[in-house]
Formats: C-alpha cells, structure tokens, sequence
C-alpha cells in the first residue's frame, strides 16, 4: 500500500487492526503516522489511548500491556511501537515473535487497540513483516523513484497545500529540488506565499524562490 492508498481508506473512514509504516523517507512515515493517529483518536482524550513505545527502551511485555487496555471515553486506542538507534533496537526475538501471534489472531473491524509499527528499513521476506497481510496493512514509505513518482508527490503535495501549480512550475520544482520531499513542501510553500493567496503559481514564481539543490547521481556533497 502507498501513502495515497492509506489517506483514501481513512477518509472512507476505513481503519485496519495494524499497520507498518516502513521505508526511507521520514516524511512520508511521519505523515501516514499523523494521518493515523488523526482517524484512531478522533476527539477522544489522547492522555489516555495513545502508547508510544520504542524498541530498546521496554521488553515486548510492555507492547502486550498496551495491546490489552481498554480505550476511556472512546472508541479506539492507539498504540505506536518504533524501532530505535543502534544495537537492540531492531525488531527480531521476542518482538518478532509477539508481532506475528498478534498480528495472527487481528480480524479487520474489532480492534479496540489499534497497532502501528515504524521502521525506516524492513526485510519483506521477514514472518513478522508477512504478517502484516490483511486486514493489517504494509505502507510502503519510501522516496519518489524516477520522475513519474516524483511529479505525483508534488502534484498530491500541492494539493493537500491548496496549491494551485502550473505544469511548467510542478516540472521546474522536480528540477531543482529532486526527491527532497521535506524540502519541496517547504519550496511549495514559499512559492505560494510570493504568487499570493489563492494565485497561481507559475514557472517565474519558482525561479524566483527556488534554488538548484537537487543531487545528480554522481555528485559529491560536502
């Protein structure tokens, strides 16, 4: 599943048992974590139906505790487990394990926990990641390959902006800021600001506000 994929089920007001939102662009995690987070909780009381957990800071006891606790005043709660930095802070041995018993009893629609697992690197080959088969889901997080990728992210970012683009400008963008996908909401952004509330953002306006920064494959960046 793409992040677009995600953002169509959940404003149909579809949410899965359990999601893993892995892959290399931070962005892309992040945002598809806020989007969760967003349908889970709703308006409920966050202080109580909202776990965040790290691997390497608690055991997998911690993550069944969080799983079995009931929502207050809600529908759902969320728990979010993320792999952390350095030695130990990887999904394997007992989270692995944890992981596919959990995942093997989860039936789409019930949950009153609702699970997201964050992981900037994933082996699909893995049973913990196989596992998260429907009516769990895999969100695919990685950057933009090549420029058909790229012009969508642009496209669906100046849409989620309210961002009217001309093609000419959308194209000059991929230019010269590439699969920086952080720095291109930021570019977006500015270009908006200068063309004005509402206006249409042109080619001039880019050139104006954007400078050349994309990495050609074969640069050295100091």
């Amino acid at each position: 599943m793409k992040p677009a994929e995600l953002a169509a089920e959940l404003a149909r007001g579809k949410l899965r048992p359990a999601y893993l939102l892995a892959g290399a662009e931070p962005l892309l995690r992040d945002d598809a974590l806020e989007a969760i987070e967003a349908a889970v909780l709703d308006a409920g009381p966050r202080d109580f139906n909202l776990d965040r957990l790290e691997i390497g800071r608690c055991e997998p006891g911690r993550l069944e505790e969080a799983l079995g606790t009931l929502p207050v005043m809600a529908a759902r709660r969320l728990v979010v487990l993320r792999e952390g930095d350095g030695r130990g802070g990887k999904v394997d041995g007992g989270w692995a394990t944890l992981l596919e018993q959990r995942l093997g009893q989860a039936e789409d629609g019930d949950a009153t926990s609702v699970l997201v697992v964050v992981a900037e690197k994933v082996d699909k080959r893995n049973r913990w990641v196989k596992a998260f088969a429907a009516p769990a889901a895999l969100v695919e997080c990685d950057p933009p390959k090549g420029g058909r990728e790229l012009a969508t992210f642009i496209a669906e970012e100046a849409r989620r902006q309210g961002v009217e683009l001309e093609p000419e400008a959308a194209g000059l963008l991929g230019e010269r800021v590439g699969p920086q996908l952080l720095l291109l909401r930021h570019e977006i952004e500015k270009a908006e600001l200068l063309a004005g509330p509402g206006s249409r953002v042109t080619r001039a306006h880019v050139e104006q506000t954007v400078a050349a920064v994309a990495v050609v494959p074969g640069d050295v960046v100091l």
